[in-house]
């Protein structure tokens, strides 16, 4: 009742992306998500763990990518010279009207997801991270939002999709 469509951690709707990078060098319009906007975030997400996948080494340099607990916690922090994107950018600003008043904050929700216990790569240079797809469309055209889960050992080799 409070989700509307539902969501992933990060998000505030269904149709806004969680990524801490700028997808293709253009600004991702929060809210108008289209078929377009999607195709080109899971081309870079294909690309980074596809199966030619490039980030094959917790060095690899895929800034769109988020920590699922945050790269500084306490418990499991990312490994010196990671490549992940900061912490705070997993924040959504925009001005929906509908939206919860506080911004969404991935690795918090996802704390309170495990009862506030990370878990911890086996590996390790392992470390958790993630992205969103935004889903887009309505009615019979509806494409469900996706989340990309991977472990930056061997992201293109340790991850997982799910999708509603």
């Amino acid at each position: 009742d409070n989700e509307g469509r539902g969501r992933f951690p990060g998000q505030d709707k269904y149709n806004e992306p969680v990524s801490g990078g700028d997808l293709d060098g253009t600004t991702y319009t929060p809210y108008n998500a289209t078929s377009a906007d999607v195709s080109v975030h899971e081309a870079a997400i294909l690309d980074d763990i596809g199966e030619n996948g490039t980030y094959t080494t917790w060095k690899s340099a895929n800034s769109g990518w988020i920590s699922v607990f945050g790269i500084a916690n306490s418990d499991f922090p990312a490994p010196a010279e990671h490549t992940i994107a900061p912490d705070d950018t997993d924040l959504i600003t925009n001005t929906c009207n509908t939206c919860p008043t506080v911004a969404t904050i991935g690795k918090d929700e996802w704390l309170l997801l495990f009862g506030g216990e990370p878990m911890g790569s086996q590996f390790q240079d392992g470390h958790f991270v993630y992205q969103v797809v935004a889903g887009y469309g309505s009615g019979n055209s509806t494409y469900p939002p996706v989340l990309y889960v991977a472990d930056i050992e061997n992201a293109a080799n340790f991850n997982n999709v799910l999708e509603p």
